[in-house]
């Protein structure tokens, strides 16, 4: 790929200094982006990022309302921060918030994913997209940004497993770019995730499976396509 640069994402725990070194072996220039926890280095990479009008703000305890979030987030260049469930949120995150308060805060997933507590570390009300699982909550995303012209009509549509986080991790920087929604689909696809397909879907529309049989199988596709 010809890369000069590489970030590493997390402390040694995540990204071990053997990696570091290898890399840095390769006349690459090697940097890191850690905190003492998964919130702290989310917050780090926020402040590397820099924050314009928006803040995205999600549980941490679980992966997908994050990765459906990720291809808006990436578009426009807006950080995602983690909460835990519990409600208590990190000094270090309650500061960033504080700190950094945008004109248009978002907080993805219920009240479960994220305590309505939450909501009041904000001065400007945030919206919250929600749904009573996952794939509801990936449904209101998508078509919120449908409903408000950032994702086209005849866009691609990225559909991966729901039920782990890689492979929608590595594709949601790819939707990013345009950006193009990301369908997350359980091995028997819910009423939320057909409704999208069916929904976002035209005659022009092409279509990215990401992984293998065994993250979506063609029996999945089978029932996510089916009129």
């Amino acid at each position: 790929m010809g890369a000069k640069n590489v970030i590493l994402i997390g402390g040694t725990g995540a990204v071990s200094e053997k990696v570091e070194n290898e890399i840095a072996k390769l006349d690459i220039t090697v940097d890191r982006i850690s905190g003492k926890s998964r919130y702290e280095t989310a917050v780090k990479i926020a402040e590397e990022l820099g924050m314009d009008d928006s803040l995205f703000v999600t549980t941490g305890a679980t992966f997908a309302d994050s990765l459906s979030i990720s291809p808006v987030a990436g578009y426009i260049e807006e950080p995602i921060l983690l909460v835990p469930a519990s409600g208590t949120v990190p000094a270090v995150v309650a500061d960033y918030i504080k700190a950094n308060q945008p004109e248009f805060p978002f907080i993805i997933g219920g009240e479960k994913a994220v305590a309505p507590s939450v909501e009041a570390l904000f001065t400007e009300e945030p919206m919250r997209l929600a749904g009573v699982s996952r794939y509801d909550t990936n449904k209101a995303i998508n078509d919120f940004m449908y409903e408000n012209e950032l994702f086209d009509e005849t866009a691609e549509i990225y559909i991966a497993t729901g039920t782990n986080f890689p492979d929608a991790l590595s594709g949601s920087a790819l939707a990013s770019l345009y950006p193009d929604p990301l369908v997350l689909t359980a091995p028997t696809p819910t009423a939320a995730s057909k409704q999208q397909i069916q929904d976002y879907s035209t005659p022009d529309t092409f279509h990215y499976i990401l992984g293998g049989e065994k993250a979506v199988s063609s029996e999945t596709l089978k029932k996510l396509f089916a009129k």
